[in-house]
């Protein structure tokens, strides 16, 4: 593997680069969708490349390990050859403990208060922006929070988050998001309001599609910005809108 830094932000550390493996190239900064037992919940591979544009996903070893296990996985040739996927993966180590030892956390408006598993020590994290993380030099960023939110009718644009669920939405017969992929293209809100009205499965796919395809737009348009030299600019005109409630 091999990673080459191409362009860095004269007002801010934001930079863009090129990693090489062997599976292909990934342009950073990137947002790589989360497929932690080897498939992005409720979203096929074909849809991640040809509307979500992912160029790399994620798969979780603590998982993998476990199900289906290391001798199916060996004796599929690996777990690119076990699932199909012919771009890149990277594989972490195992879950998210601030959401999954629900025991020994608190959730407040500011962060979260944990204590440590091991030693009972107190610790505080506060909200890690992707924007804001860019500006700071980091080049890649997965989370869960593009599907799961999607699932539950959450989604996000850039003129802010839409709750599909909300009756606002029922008669409005414009595209979920007219500078979307091609899916939000033909999808109306009202279609998807429905379908979620509905408890439609395919309501959660949808979304799911929208939210990562958005996410990877982002990180894109974060890139071209960078290049352009007026990232910060850029960055400091949306950010406030893209948390809103529409």
């Amino acid at each position: 593997m091999k990673f080459e830094l191409q362009v860095t932000d004269k007002a801010s550390d934001a930079r863009t680069g090129i990693i090489t493996t062997d599976h292909g190239q990934i342009k950073t900064p990137i947002f790589m969708p989360v497929g932690t037992v080897g498939s992005v919940k409720g979203v096929h591979f074909e849809e991640l490349k040809k509307q979500v544009m992912a160029q790399i996903i994620l798969g979780n070893t603590y998982h993998l390990y476990l199900r289906p296990g290391l001798d199916v996985i060996r004796a599929a040739g690996g777990l690119h050859k076990f699932n199909g996927w012919d771009r890149p993966i990277l594989t972490d180590s195992g879950g998210f403990q601030v959401f999954s030892l629900t025991g020994i956390r608190k959730l407040k408006e500011e962060g979260c208060e944990f204590r440590s598993h091991i030693d009972g020590s107190k610790h505080f994290l506060t909200p890690q922006n992707i924007l804001e993380a860019i500006e700071r030099g980091v080049d890649m960023f997965d989370c869960v929070m593009p599907t799961r939110n999607g699932r539950n009718a959450m989604l996000f644009t850039y003129q802010g988050t839409m709750n599909m669920r909300n009756k606002k939405w029922e008669k409005d017969f414009s595209p979920v998001d007219p500078d979307g992929c091609d899916i939000d293209l033909v999808t109306t809100k009202a279609y998807l309001h429905h379908l979620f009205k509905a408890q439609e499965l395919l309501a959660m796919q949808i979304a799911s599609i929208h939210n990562l395809s958005f996410y990877l737009r982002l990180v894109t348009d974060a890139r071209h910005h960078i290049e352009q030299g007026d990232f910060v600019a850029w960055k400091n005109s949306i950010i406030d809108q893209l948390g809103r409630r529409i």
